[in-house]
C-alpha cells in the first residue's frame, strides 16, 4: 500500500490537501515464479537431508543462501500506479475529473486513482489548470 499526498494552491492563494491510499498488486506471473522457485529450494533441501539421513552421515556445505530479491520502494512523487498491462483487453481511454462535473479537490484525485487501479494497465493521475492557473480537476493518462 502507498500513500500519496497532494498539496495544491491556486493563483488566488486558496490551498487543499488530500491524502489517500493506493494498493498495488503484484505482477502475478512474478508471484508464481518466485513460489516455483522456494518449493525447489526447499525440495532441494529435503533431498540432501534425506540422502544424509540414507548414509548416517550429517554433511554441510558452506554455499550462500540465496534470499528473495526486494526491490527498494522509491519515494511517490505523483498519484501514479504501475501495473501490468493486460494485453486481452483495449487500453481505455484517457479520463477526466473535473471540478464543473461535481468533484472537489479530495474526490478528483481519489477517483482517478481508483479507476487507474481498478484498470489494470499504468498511466497517471495529473492535476489539471485552466489558462488562468486554477485547478480544475484532475486528468488520468494511461502510458
Amino acid at each position: 500500500i502507498v500513500t500519496v499526498q497532494i498539496h495544491a494552491k491556486d493563483s488566488s492563494g486558496n490551498e487543499a490537501e488530500a491524502s489517500f491510499e493506493i494498493q498495488i498488486n503484484p505482477d502475478p506471473e512474478e508471484e508464481q515464479k518466485e513460489q516455483e522457485e522456494e518449493k525447489k529450494q526447499g525440495s532441494n533441501q529435503k533431498e540432501q537431508q534425506e540422502a544424509a539421513a540414507d548414509t548416517g552421515n550429517q554433511t554441510t556445505r558452506d554455499e550462500p543462501v540465496q534470499q528473495p530479491t526486494v526491490q527498494p520502494s522509491a519515494p511517490v512523487q505523483s498519484p501514479s500506479v504501475q501495473t501490468p498491462v493486460q494485453p486481452s483487453r483495449p487500453k481505455p481511454a484517457n479520463k477526466q475529473f473535473l471540478f464543473s462535473q461535481g468533484y472537489d479537490m479530495n474526490m478528483a484525485p481519489a477517483a482517478c486513482s481508483a479507476e487507474l487501479a481498478a484498470s489494470g494497465y499504468p498511466g497517471s493521475c495529473i492535476p489539471m489548470q485552466g489558462s488562468d492557473g486554477l485547478y480544475t480537476g484532475m486528468q488520468l493518462i494511461y502510458d
